[in-house]
């Protein structure tokens, strides 16, 4: 099963300078769990004040509250919580970027009691466990901030805190927040900056407005998952799976046969164009033409191999064959793009050599408006990869996926091979600057560029699929609504799970039947809730355990 991680917002900013105040107003709000800076944990350490402590001898004391302060906070960021947004007033990366470091500046902290609160930082935030998604920075001046404090009177503050130290954090506030300086140690957190030395209430005001963001994408996402368990209430299984897997099956032969048909005739378009232009950006686009050509072929035979399967041989089906043949197909990409790279920049250098007056000898770009035919071979190409992408797009089956990816790859490419074609045409023609040739090579390097970081990242995702990543925290939900739903007589759900098995899911769900139950009636309700879950297209087979007691473990399988 997958920890869903709530969306989360910290209040940042010095000593006094509002949060706590600003934070009072959402106490009572249905959608923000606010998580207050642990206060008491630092004033109540098994009966001794830290806060005190610290501020009475940082020399003596600064290691131990420092310590003390990472694990507090990095608790509030795993707090388990009942509301979809959590606020923190702080949270452990303005511990460690502004606190830590000021007192490590000011030398209240050894090197090695510095290290080794940044080993326990680095450890607290492994695996992104303390992430943070939107920074509030309630940026105040440390005049502002002196007259805050003195107003609320905290024992632990009063004669304690001085416009010096407070200066010294503001400072660090600044480099961290202000400007964005910070957005590497914030795990690229959205920061909104906003003016607390005005009153309390313009304060409020500003942050609700601004709060107002993540709350319309929390109900539009609602909205979307209730859409969703609506169209799942009254769906006729039997019906359902046949007109889907039907519809689909279809529209994929129509596609793959589609794409392979036009990528076979622009292919040879293509040749021609390249022969009569000489540049190496259509020549980046021809091999690209090539490889589509043997995508297509390979996606064509995919998709009729997973349609024959044989049952007895292939018991499960061959649908893990679609993951296989993009990762193919990404190996491919990169190679031929890989080799188009070496040869621009091959290209460029001669071109910079002649621009240097280094040699004399130039490659040749036929490609303006009296050789038409290349330019409208391009344009063809174009037009057809948009028109194949159009319908390709929404299609939710991964072989038609890669071959949409694979068209709007095509509209890129062609298109800057057009474009550097012709500036390079004209340039050797006597119509541009001659400075401009090298666009033509560079053409071809950024095409060769996009699409190895665009079949890397397909590769990557597929990979992990066929390694059996868990499934998306939201589709978790679906399947416990589901099971939770289904009969009357469920007295718990004890597991879900859910991860990839190739392109598609494999489900399983624990279920809890009275002891009393008659086997039979226990078997039916397992089997349809089976049925019911094999409706949704992202399954590919769904196990139903079925259960009267709870006291062993949940996953009783061997651990793989």
């Amino acid at each position: 099963m997958s920890t869903v991680k709530n969306y989360t917002i910290s209040i940042e900013g010095n000593i006094g300078c509002g949060k706590s105040t600003a934070l009072s107003q959402f106490t009572n709000s249905p959608l923000f769990e606010i998580i207050p800076e642990p206060v008491a944990k630092w004033t109540n350490f098994y009966g001794f004040n830290l806060l005190e402590m610290f501020y009475e001898d940082q020399q003596r004391w600064a290691f131990l509250f420092e310590l003390n302060a990472l694990r507090t906070l990095a608790e509030t960021h795993t707090l388990r919580i009942r509301k979809p947004i959590k606020i923190l007033e702080r949270s452990i990366l303005c511990t460690r970027r502004c606190f830590m470091e000021n007192i490590y500046q000011t030398g209240k902290l050894k090197d090695v009691e510095y290290r080794m609160l940044d080993d326990e930082y680095q450890r607290l935030t492994t695996n992104n466990s303390c992430h943070v998604d939107l920074i509030f920075y309630l940026r105040t001046t440390p005049e502002v901030c002196m007259e805050r404090i003195q107003a609320r009177n905290r024992p632990e503050e009063v004669s304690k805190i001085d416009w010096k130290y407070l200066a010294s954090l503001h400072q660090l506030h600044e480099d961290w927040l202000y400007g964005h300086n910070g957005r590497d140690s914030t795990n690229s957190s959205n920061v909104i900056i906003i003016d607390a030395n005005q009153d309390r209430e313009q304060v409020y005001a500003t942050i609700n407005t601004q709060l107002s963001h993540p709350t319309e994408r929390f109900y539009e996402h609602q909205n979307s998952m209730i859409d969703k368990y609506a169209s799942l209430i009254n769906e006729t299984i039997e019906e359902s799976i046949d007109e889907t897997t039907r519809k689909l099956r279809k529209r994929v032969r129509l596609l793959t046969t589609l794409s392979l048909i036009i990528n076979v005739c622009l292919f040879f378009v293509k040749i021609i164009a390249s022969i009569l232009s000489n540049s190496l950006s259509i020549i980046s686009s021809v091999v690209d033409s090539a490889v589509d050509l043997v995508s297509s072929l390979i996606l064509f035979w995919t998709a009729r191999a997973i349609r024959n399967r044989n049952q007895y041989r292939y018991p499960a089906g061959r649908t893990r064959l679609e993951p296989v043949a993009i990762i193919i197909l990404s190996v491919i990409m990169c190679s031929a793009s890989a080799e188009i790279l070496t040869e621009a920049l091959k290209r460029l250098l001669t071109y910079v050599r002649y621009l240097t007056h280094q040699t004399n000898e130039i490659p040749e770009v036929n490609m303006n408006i009296k050789q038409p035919i290349p330019i409208a071979a391009m344009c063809i190409t174009i037009i057809l990869k948009i028109v194949l992408y159009y319908f390709c797009r929404n299609v939710k089956v991964e072989t038609i996926k890669a071959l949409a990816q694979d068209h709007r790859n095509d509209i890129l490419s062609n298109f800057v091979a057009l474009i550097s074609g012709l500036i390079a045409g004209q340039t050797l023609s006597g119509q541009i600057n001659i400075r401009f040739v090298v666009i033509d090579p560079i053409g071809a390097i950024v095409i060769s560029i996009y699409i190895i970081i665009s079949w890397v990242s397909q590769a990557t995702l597929h990979i992990r699929h066929l390694t059996g990543v868990t499934a998306d925290p939201d589709f978790l939900k679906v399947i416990t609504w589901i099971a939770m739903n289904f009969s009357s007589y469920l007295t718990k759900i004890d597991m879900v799970k859910a991860f990839h098995f190739g392109t598609d899911l494999l489900v399983e769900v624990d279920i809890g039947l009275p002891g009393t139950m008659q086997i039979q009636q226990a078997h039916d309700i397992g089997s349809r809730l089976q049925r019911k879950l094999e409706t949704m297209p992202e399954i590919a087979r769904a196990f139903v355990h079925i259960d009267y007691e709870f006291e062993h473990r949940p996953d009783e399988h061997k651990q793989i």
